[in-house]
C-alpha cells in the first residue's frame, strides 16, 4: 500500500472541493467555506500552512438536501444516519480512491474526505442561549468519551472490559442522533444568532450573526475561487477571536490529525 502525501492529499481535498461546488451550483445549494479553511482563505489564500483539511458548512436546509441529493461517481457521502460504523455528526464527502487509517492501526470507513457543517440557529434570548449551549456542552462531553471508546484497541483485558462499561451506558451513534436533534432546535426565520454547533473549534462554539450567512462572496483559494460567507470577518471573529489574522506562535503551529490515508490498490502510482 502506498501512503498519501500531505501534498497529495491537499489536491484530492481539492478534487473534492471543486467537485462538491460544481455539484451545488448545479443543484441550486448553497454551500460555504469555513473553519479553518475560511481562515485559510482570508489570511493565505490557501491552506493554513500547517494544516491539510477542508471544511465547509451549509444551512440547515441546504445541508439536508445535499444530503438527499449527493450521489456522485467516485466520491461517497458519508454520515451517521446511514453507517452506523461512521461516528461523527456531520457529512463526509469522500473519494473513493483512497482509505484511511488512525495512527495506522484502526480502520476508518472513508478516505480523503470533505467535511460538511451545517449552521443552525440559536435562541435570541441571551439566558436561553446560555442553557443551550450548556446542554449542547454536556452531549459533547459524553460524545467525546463515547468517541474515545471507538478507537480503544481489544488486545488486554482491561481496555476489553473499558469499552464494554462504556458503551453500556454511551453510544457515539446515538449521541450523533441527539446531537443532530438538539442542533435543530431553535431553527426558526427570525434567529438573529446561528453557527456550526457541530464543528467545535479550539473547544469553542460559533456564535455569529446569522446575517453572516445571508449571502455568498468568492474567495481565492489555492489559486482557485470559492464562495464564503459574506459576513466571514464576524465569524473568524467568533472561533478565533479579533486578532485572526495574526499566525500563532512556531510552536503552536502544528496539526491534530491522527489519521493516515492510503491509495487504493488499484490507484496505486
Amino acid at each position: 500500500m502506498k501512503q498519501i502525501s500531505v501534498q497529495e492529499k491537499k489536491l484530492i481535498l481539492l478534487e473534492i472541493l471543486d467537485e462538491i461546488h460544481n455539484f451545488c451550483k448545479e443543484n441550486n445549494i448553497t454551500y460555504f467555506i469555513n473553519c479553518g479553511t475560511l481562515l485559510g482563505a482570508i489570511r493565505h489564500k490557501g491552506f493554513i500552512p500547517w494544516d491539510d483539511d477542508i471544511d465547509i458548512s451549509m444551512l440547515r436546509k441546504d445541508y439536508e438536501k445535499f444530503k438527499i441529493l449527493y450521489n456522485q461517481k467516485g466520491f461517497s457521502l458519508i454520515n451517521f444516519e446511514q453507517n452506523n460504523y461512521f461516528p461523527l455528526p456531520f457529512l463526509k464527502v469522500s473519494s473513493d480512491k483512497t482509505y484511511g487509517t488512525i495512527n495506522n492501526i484502526i480502520p476508518l470507513n472513508y478516505g480523503v474526505a470533505v467535511d460538511i457543517f451545517p449552521v443552525d440557529d440559536y435562541p435570541n434570548q441571551e439566558s436561553l442561549r446560555k442553557k443551550f449551549f450548556r446542554s449542547v456542552d454536556m452531549l459533547n462531553n459524553k460524545y467525546i468519551i463515547a468517541l474515545s471508546c471507538n478507537y480503544i484497541r481489544k488486545h488486554s483485558f482491561l481496555k476489553d472490559l473499558i469499552k464494554k462499561i462504556i458503551s453500556i451506558f454511551l453510544s457515539a451513534h446515538k449521541l450523533c442522533k441527539k446531537i443532530d436533534e438538539v442542533s435543530k432546535k431553535y431553527n426558526s426565520d427570525d434567529a438573529i444568532y446561528a453557527g456550526c454547533l457541530v464543528a467545535i473549534v479550539n473547544h469553542k462554539m460559533e456564535i455569529a450573526l446569522k446575517e453572516s450567512y445571508k449571502e455568498q462572496i468568492m474567495l481565492p483559494f489555492e489559486g482557485r475561487n470559492y464562495f464564503a460567507p459574506i459576513g466571514f470577518d464576524n465569524i473568524l471573529r467568533s472561533l478565533y477571536g479579533d486578532d485572526y489574522m495574526i499566525p500563532p506562535a512556531e510552536n503552536d503551529r502544528h496539526t491534530t490529525h491522527a489519521e493516515q490515508y492510503y491509495w487504493k490498490e488499484q490507484n496505486n502510482v
